[in-house]
C-alpha cells in the first residue's frame, strides 16, 4: 500500500474545521506579544513600502545627473590645468590631437571634443534648478508663493555665504603668484577688487573665478520659475503645453544667432521637467505614445552635437542636446537606474563644492604645476588635479558649507517666524476689531429694540390714557343726559322703587316715568339685568 504523502498526513492530523483555533486562542498569554511583534512588523513594512518625505520633494535620477555635470564642467575646464588645450576649443582645431613629442597619444573624437568645447554641463545644471525650484509645489507641499519666498531667502545665502572663503583663498593664491585669473589671464587689482566686492554682496561674479557666473542666474531662477509655474498650475494639460512652448519661444531669442539664447530658456525647461515626472504615472498611462516619439526624437538630437562639425559650437544645439539628456534620464528606464545609483547620489551633495573650488585648483596646478611635466606625466597632472578637486570639495562640504547652511536654516527660520509673529498679531487685531465692531453692531441693535420697545409702549400708554379718557367722556355725556331728562341714578331708582312700593304704587300708574325709562334703556348700550328686567 502507498505511503500517503507529508501534505495529506499534515491534512489528516489538522483537527475538524469547526474545533481549529489560532494559536493565540489557545495560549492566550501569547496573545499581547504576538499582536505587538505583528504591528511592529506591518510598520516596518508599511515604512520600507512609503518613500521619505526627502524622497518625495527630490527627483533621484537628477541627484546622479548632477553629479555627472560637475564633472562635465570640471573637464570643460581643463585647459586652465594646461593652456595649450585652449586651441581644442576652436572649430577650426575639429580634428586637432595632443602630441606627446612627434607622436600622438590622444586622438580627439566628436564627442571629446563635444564635451571639451561647449556647455552641456551648464545647461543641465540650470535645467535642474528649475525643476528642484518647481517640484515641491507640483506635490502640493506648499503654497507656491510661500514656497518660491522661503527658496529665494534661503538660496540667497546658501549661495553667497560659501563664496566668502573661495574668493579669499583664490585672492591669497593670486596675490602670492601661485594661480592666474580667469582663463591664464591675470586680471588687473582693481578688476580682482571689484569682482571680490560683487561676490561678496551676492552678485556672484569674480574676474578670479570665471566660472561662478553660473551663480547669478541660479539666483534669478526663482524669478523666473515662478510666474512659468503660477500660470500652469491654473490650466490643463493643454493649457500648459501651449504655456511652456509660448515661454520658449519668448527666451530663445534668434535662432540664427546662437549668442542671444537666453540661459531662462534652461529654467522653464526644468519646470516643464518637474511638471512631467510629477504626472509621469498618467504620462507613461495614457500619453505613452506620445512619450516614446518624444524620447526617440531626444535620442537623436544627444549625438548631434558630437560631429566634428560647426554644430558642436552652436548654443542652441547644445541646449536641444541637453534637455535630451534630462529626458532620456527621467523617463527610460536603464538611464534611470544607472544615475538613482547609490555612490552618485551619495556625491550628489559635494557637487556645488567642486563647482565652486575646482577652478582656483586648476588654476594653481596650471600656474606651479604642469609646467614642470610632459608628456604622460602631464596627464598623469591632470588626473591629480581632479582628485585633488575632490578632496577638496568634500572637505569644504563638512567644514563651511554645512556651517553655512546651518546658519542660513537659523538665519531663516528667525526671519520668518518674525514675519509670522507679524501676520499673526495683524490677524489678532483684524480680528478684535472685527470683534469689537461686531459689539458695536449688537449694542446698536439692542438699543434700537429697547428704543422700539419704549416707543409700543409710550403708544400702548398713550391709547390706553385716550381709552380711559374717551371711558370719562363717555359717562359724563351719560350723567348730562340723566341730568337732563331728570333720571337718577340707579341707586336713586332703586330707593324710588321701594317708596313707590311702599306706598303701594306701580309703574304703570305713571305713564310719563315709563315711557320716558323704556326709551332711554331701548337706546343706552350698557344695561343691566335689573334695568332691563325693569
Amino acid at each position: 500500500m502507498r505511503e500517503p504523502d507529508l501534505l495529506t498526513r499534515a491534512q489528516q492530523r489538522l483537527p475538524p474545521e469547526g474545533e481549529r483555533c489560532s494559536l493565540t486562542e489557545n495560549f492566550p498569554e501569547l496573545h499581547g506579544p504576538y499582536r505587538a511583534n505583528n504591528q511592529q512588523n506591518a510598520k516596518k513594512s508599511e515604512a520600507k513600502n512609503t518613500p521619505s518625505d526627502t524622497t518625495i520633494s527630490r527627483i533621484l535620477p537628477l541627484d546622479g545627473l548632477r553629479v555627472i555635470s560637475a564633472l562635465v564642467v570640471a573637464f570643460h575646464h581643463i585647459q586652465s590645468v594646461d593652456y595649450s588645450l585652449s586651441d581644442l576649443k576652436a572649430p577650426s582645431d575639429a580634428t586637432a590631437f595632443l602630441q606627446d613629442g612627434e607622436k600622438p597619444f590622444v586622438a580627439p573624437s566628436g564627442m571629446f571634443l563635444w564635451l571639451l568645447a561647449s556647455n552641456p554641463g551648464v545647461y543641465c545644471f540650470l535645467i535642474i534648478s528649475g525643476a528642484v525650484l518647481s517640484y515641491p509645489a507640483w506635490q502640493g507641499k506648499t503654497k507656491s508663493v510661500d514656497h518660491y519666498d522661503r527658496v529665494l531667502f534661503k538660496r540667497y545665502f546658501r549661495l553667497a555665504l560659501p563664496l566668502v572663503p573661495a574668493h579669499v583663498v583664490h585672492l591669497l593664491l593670486w596675490h602670492y603668484g601661485l594661480a592666474k585669473g580667469s582663463w591664464g589671464v591675470a586680471p588687473s587689482a582693481l578688476s580682482v577688487e571689484r569682482g571680490f566686492d560683487k561676490g561678496l554682496l551676492g552678485v556672484f561674479c569674480s574676474h578670479l573665478n570665471g566660472a561662478l557666473w553660473i551663480l547669478e542666474v541660479f539666483f534669478w531662477a526663482p524669478f523666473v520659475a515662478l510666474p512659468v509655474q503660477l500660470v500652469a498650475l491654473k490650466v490643463n494639460a493643454l493649457g500648459r503645453a501651449l504655456w511652456y512652448t509660448a515661454c520658449l519661444l519668448f527666451f530663445a531669442g534668434n535662432f540664427h544667432q546662437s549668442s542671444t539664447v537666453s540661459f531662462n530658456l534652461c529654467i522653464v525647461v526644468g519646470v516643464a521637467v518637474s511638471d512631467l515626472w510629477s504626472h509621469r504615472q498618467i504620462v507613461e498611462r495614457e500619453h505613452k505614445k506620445t512619450l516614446t516619439c518624444v524620447l526617440w526624437a531626444a535620442a537623436l538630437c544627444v549625438p548631434l552635437p558630437w560631429l566634428p562639425s560647426p554644430l558642436y559650437r552652436d548654443s542652441l544645439s547644445q541646449m536641444v542636446c541637453s534637455c535630451a539628456c534630462v529626458l532620456l534620464v527621467l523617463f527610460v528606464t536603464p538611464f534611470r537606474q544607472i544615475m538613482e545609483a547609490k555612490p552618485l547620489v551619495a556625491l550628489a551633495p559635494y557637487s556645488f563644492a567642486l563647482y565652486v573650488w575646482h577652478l582656483p585648483i586648476l588654476h594653481t596646478f596650471g600656474t606651479s604645476v604642469t609646467p614642470h611635466f610632459q608628456g604622460g606625466a602631464r596627464v598623469a597632472v591632470y588626473g591629480l588635479a581632479y582628485v585633488v578637486c575632490f578632496l577638496v570639495a568634500f572637505c569644504v562640504h563638512w567644514t563651511i558649507e554645512q556651517r553655512c547652511r546651518q546658519l542660513t536654516d537659523c538665519l531663516t527660520e528667525a526671519f520668518f517666524s518674525l514675519s509670522r509673529q507679524s501676520a499673526e498679531e495683524e490677524e489678532e487685531q483684524n480680528s478684535s476689531g472685527e470683534v469689537i465692531s461686531k459689539k458695536e453692531q449688537k449694542g446698536a441693535e439692542s438699543e434700537n429694540s429697547i428704543g422700539k420697545e419704549e416707543e409700543k409702549c409710550d403708544i400702548e400708554s398713550r391709547g390706553e390714557r385716550t381709552r380711559l379718557l374717551c371711558a370719562d367722556e363717555e359717562r359724563k355725556r351719560e350723567g348730562e343726559s340723566h341730568e337732563r331728562w331728570g333720571y337718577r341714578s340707579e341707586d336713586s331708582y332703586g330707593s324710588a322703587d321701594t317708596e313707590e312700593g311702599k306706598e303701594g304704587s306701580s309703574p304703570a300708574s305713571s305713564p310719563r316715568h315709563s315711557l320716558l325709562s323704556s326709551l332711554y334703556y331701548s337706546f343706552s348700550p350698557q344695561t343691566s339685568h335689573r334695568d332691563a328686567a325693569y
